[in-house]
């Protein structure tokens, strides 16, 4: 048997824009893997407004998520990823002028998803040194 699922993910070049997770603001589907790449302007970088998120609790955000990537090859470091409840303040920002957001959901448990606010006005961030590595930027919030 044969399934149409709704397209997710894509790149993305406006200055500006909503992202959400399929059917939000209904239950999300089991089995998806989309990836959202988002290209600022040159100079710029990204930033990206949780404005609802609620995506299935697991203590290392292992099966459903959505991880923020600073960059858009596969060796990018993860800024953060995030599972359960997340506040409608949180903010995630890039440090250059190129961001994927990359939603899974395994095959089991849907929730509520989420729907995102995504900027390119802010100027890049040029140098510094990364000291922390991705694991240490799992976020679980009951």
């Amino acid at each position: 048997m044969f399934t149409c699922f709704a397209a997710c993910g894509g790149e993305l070049t406006n200055p500006s824009g909503i992202i959400q997770s399929p059917n939000y603001p209904n239950y999300y589907p089991h089995s998806r893997d989309c990836r959202w790449y988002i290209t600022a302007p040159e100079g710029k970088r990204i930033t990206v407004t949780i404005m609802d998120f609620e995506i299935e609790h697991q203590g290392s955000c292992y099966y459903d998520y959505v991880e923020f990537i600073n960059g858009h090859l596969d060796r990018s470091p993860t800024i953060a990823k995030y599972c359960g409840n997340v506040s409608s303040t949180t903010v995630i920002e890039s440090t250059s002028r190129c961001m994927t957001i990359h939603f899974n959901s395994d095959g089991s448990i849907s929730n509520g998803g989420f729907r995102l606010r995504y900027t390119t006005s802010e100027p890049a961030i040029c140098g510094g040194a990364i000291t922390q590595q991705w694991t240490d930027r799992v976020h679980y919030h009951p």
